[in-house]
């Protein structure tokens, strides 16, 4: 019962702080690092280093490798979206007597949703929304509880990426696709979750031309997770046999790329009729690239050429039988 309230403690103490850093100006940000660095001090003379000392009571000391599960990234953290946060915002403040407890690595540790839901101060990233989808994806329908919002995102190291206007397409690309590869282009992490062997990422894309191309212009989501307008990344993650596996999907004049990849960038107006105006901005997507303008003016020029033909072909006629 103690370690539930403390965790309901944690989740609403973090919750609020969420709320005022979100809203932090550049001085308030660097103020919140340096609090949290002082903070957090203890825990990274340990955890911010890849080996630590262990001293017995003799006095005798043995220096050993810390797990990388376990070592935190200093200038990642502080960078990250967490950035402001004490170990203890999350962790259980009995951790800040060493050894550490056996049973602390029995505490629940909060989810995004124990700080984001209902929070206000975030509620356009929609996370209600992003979590309903995530509970369909097949992440989580098949893996269930060993599969969570850490298992892609890192809360010690998660920064938004999509939404950064500072971001380029090909940016965001290799930072999402990063995110997919973690697992499926790591044979150890990936059996972790499952029995089976790691699937030969080329060989199963072997359907796909062009293959360098596309995988660096486009993200896996783009074909692997059901499209949504609700969110702007899709977090439902289909299983293989539902994958976009047609060309037409994203070569077209509605692209399934301005719903999703250019999602962010998609203007409500059209530019100088460009149906995708968004794809115009970095690369040409061979049959999303239509323009409604050009289109409409060369029918027209068409019907007034063949209109043409046809008035002249009239009157040669009339003139040529007028004559005989």
């Amino acid at each position: 019962m103690k370690k539930i309230s403390i965790f309901f403690v944690f989740v609403f103490m973090g919750a609020m702080q969420f709320t005022a850093i979100a809203q932090a100006t550049a001085d308030e940000r660097a103020q919140y690092i340096a609090s949290a660095k002082e903070s957090n001090a203890r825990c990274i003379s340990c955890h911010g280093h890849k080996k630590f000392t262990l001293t017995d009571e003799a006095g005798n000391t043995v220096l050993r490798k810390l797990y990388q599960e376990l070592f935190i990234d200093t200038v990642a953290y502080y960078s990250s979206n967490h950035y402001a946060f004490g170990c203890t915002d999350c962790h259980s403040s009995e951790y800040e007597a060493f050894p550490h407890a056996l049973a602390l690595k029995f505490e629940v540790k909060p989810g995004c949703m124990d700080c984001h839901e209902g929070d206000e101060a975030v509620k356009k990233f929609k996370f209600e929304l992003i979590n309903e989808e995530f509970l369909k994806s097949m992440h989580s329908s098949r893996h269930n509880e060993e599969f969570s919002c850490w298992s892609c995102h890192s809360p010690h190291y998660y920064k938004i990426n999509a939404r950064d206007e500072n971001k380029t397409i090909s940016s965001t690309i290799q930072y999402d696709n990063a995110i997919c590869l973690s697992c499926h282009g790591n044979t150890q992490k990936y059996q972790q979750m499952n029995d089976t062997i790691l699937p030969n990422l080329i060989s199963s894309h072997d359907w796909l031309p062009n293959q360098v191309s596309h995988f660096k212009s486009v993200r896996c989501i783009e074909c692997h997770a059901n499209l949504s307008d609700s969110v702007l990344v899709q977090h439902e993650i289909l299983s293989k046999d539902k994958a976009i596996r047609g060309c037409k999907e994203c070569h077209s004049r509605d692209s399934r790329l301005t719903h999703s990849l250019y999602r962010f960038q998609r203007s409500e107006l059209r530019k100088l009729g460009f149906a995708n105006s968004a794809l115009t901005d970095s690369q040409f997507v061979v049959g999303a690239n239509r323009n409604m303008v050009l289109e409409i003016a060369f029918l027209f020029v068409l019907v007034l050429v063949f209109t043409g033909i046809g008035i002249h072909s009239y009157f040669r006629k009339k003139i040529k039988t007028h004559h005989e």
